[in-house]
């Protein structure tokens, strides 16, 4: 990543803290890191109000100097390196600072607290997100190269599957397509608690299985410690398999989702999936600048009452969900959100994955896409059709 791309986002960002009055800002979790600086490491990263920074690195010193492109870096051997930092530049005055609260650890802020006594810390995690929001176009490009994997990997499916096989292999198939095609292989969530492995996928039964994961699409896994992916059950011919998977490019995410129909063409499912298509169509002019993401939302649960689907809409009973999109990036579960509350207008840059699904007991059926938000509305970075995939 080149230096002014890093240090324009540390600018910006000190902006902000000058005008909330925060002194500076001490940066812990990985993605934020790495948004701000182009590497990842054991230490702090703490930007001041006045535009200056400083990168305290305890582990690896060397590969930080050697990969990043910013030059204030420091070694440290550990936390209270960062103390006699802070008591040199701050000791005889009393300030705010900003942390990523909705992440660092409860104990991490308390040893900071006893530490620091003339320090007042602030949740500065919003702030982060929705700079974050905005991708500029080295990010755009990263997602799209994801984007690309993902639309490779559907149609290698479709040429893949078959009766009899089990989920399980299907989805070995596809963890190994992905990687060899520049998938990273692990996904970042910011919520706590909240773990995904390449995505979910689940038969005509397996996909209403109801599951811990704050999206519409079950499956069983393989053993409770880890209920993700898939689960080892049996695809049998007609059955409808929905594949939601997520593939990385340097650090950047996309999502998407295709249905496959083990059988010939079923105008039951293309009656739902054609409502899928719609929802997405409108969510997709929708998406410029200035439109209101709840009303996006809104829009699509109006759309599904007028045809009858809202039991459907968005998850099987207890796995139905309350959005349309969501906003990724260096993280699946960015801002901004297609759902309630989310009121601020969006940006050109914004990036939204739009999953309209419909579930039911014979046959679930869903897309999934992820949009830039241009003047023009939503472009998709999926570079593949929105068809069921019917495998004869």
């Amino acid at each position: 990543m080149e230096q002014d791309i890093n240090l324009n986002r540390i600018l910006k960002f000190s902006k902000i803290l000058d005008n909330k009055g925060i002194e500076f800002a001490i940066i812990i979790q990985n993605a934020d890191m790495y948004y701000f600086t182009g590497v990842i490491f054991q230490g702090y990263l703490v930007i001041q109000r006045n535009g200056e920074y400083s990168l305290h690195v305890i582990k690896p010193y060397e590969r930080v100097k050697l990969k990043s492109d910013l030059s204030n870096i420091n070694s440290i051997r550990s936390i209270k390196d960062l103390f006699t930092f802070f008591k040199k530049n701050w000791e005889n005055r009393s300030l705010t600072a900003g942390m990523e609260l909705d992440i660092v650890p409860y104990s991490t802020v308390e040893y900071f607290k006893k530490n620091t006594h003339n320090i007042n810390y602030i949740d500065i995690s919003r702030e982060i997100r929705t700079l974050r929001s905005v991708k500029d176009p080295s990010e755009i490009q990263m997602i799209s190269q994801a984007g690309k994997i993902l639309a490779d990997t559907f149609l290698e499916i479709s040429d893949f599957i078959k009766p009899e096989i089990t989920e399980l292999q299907l989805a070995a198939h596809i963890e190994q397509f992905m990687r060899l095609s520049g998938h990273q292989g692990f996904l970042r969530v910011r919520k706590f608690n909240m773990e995904i492995y390449y995505g979910s996928l689940g038969n005509t039964q397996t996909v209403n299985y109801p599951t811990l994961f704050d999206g519409p699409v079950g499956n069983t896994g393989l053993y409770e410690a880890a209920p993700y992916f898939s689960g080892n059950v049996v695809i049998k011919k007609e059955d409808t398999v929905m594949v939601d998977i997520m593939a990385g490019y340097e650090g950047y995410m996309a999502d998407a989702t295709r249905t496959y129909h083990l059988g010939p063409e079923n105008l039951v499912l293309k009656k739902r999936h054609e409502f899928c298509e719609l929802i997405s169509d409108m969510a997709s002019k929708e998406m410029k600048p200035g439109a209101i993401p709840s009303e996006i939302y809104f829009k699509s649960l109006k759309m599904a009452e007028e045809y009858g689907y809202t039991d459907n809409y968005m998850g099987y009973q207890s796995n139905q969900v309350r959005f349309l999109g969501h906003g990724l990036g260096l993280e699946i579960d960015e801002f901004p959100v297609l759902a309630r509350g989310f009121d601020s207008p969006l940006e050109t840059g914004n990036v939204i994955a739009v999953e309209p699904k419909l579930f039911f007991k014979d046959g679930s059926v869903g897309i999934e896409n992820t949009f830039e938000v241009t003047t023009s509305g939503g472009k998709n970075l999926i570079p593949l059709d929105n068809k069921i995939f019917f495998i004869n």
